[in-house]
């Protein structure tokens, strides 16, 4: 549709609903039961986010708050709150905040009450460590977003009187 205001050829603007997914493919850790995150992959999107098929071939359906990207961060989005997936020792990773930062190090407040100081190769971020949830956070399988397409003037139209 569109309008003719005084001469001008106006679009209105318009609505486009997208579907973001995360592709198939992607590497993440999962939440297989709680506070225990595992390494694997999304397959595909299921009822409740995506299907992760665990590296030991294990396979569940995770919301988007059970998967963190696996991806190291850049050292500019982690700071003192910041909620992570930090490595303990050499293994597993397990959810915390960050409580302090220095020369390159960053200590660790486990969840579960423990600490520890790690490099940034061993954080991963959630997409809760800030209010709005931007950085590291999982799209909701299928979930909505709008983009809005701003109006324009058609300004080669001719115009009599």
């Amino acid at each position: 549709m569109s309008l003719i205001v005084a001469g001008f050829l106006l679009f209105p603007v318009f609505s486009v609903m997208a579907q973001p997914t995360l592709p198939n493919g992607t590497v993440v850790f999962a939440e297989w039961v709680e506070n225990s995150w595992h390494h694997g992959t999304i397959a595909e999107t299921c009822a409740d986010g995506y299907l992760i098929v665990y590296d030991d071939g294990d396979t569940k359906c995770c919301t988007p708050t059970q998967i963190v990207l696996d991806a190291l961060p850049d050292q500019s989005e982690v700071e003192v709150g910041s909620r992570v997936l930090a490595q303990w020792g050499m293994g597993q990773f397990y959810p915390g905040s960050v409580s302090a930062i220095s020369d390159g190090e960053y200590g660790i407040a486990y969840d579960d009450g423990d600490r520890s100081t790690v490099s940034l190769a061993q954080i991963r971020l959630r997409g809760d460590h800030d209010a709005e949830g931007t950085i590291g956070a999982v799209p909701q399988a299928g979930a909505p977003v709008q983009t809005t397409i701003e109006p324009t003037v058609d300004e080669t139209m001719t115009i009599w009187r």
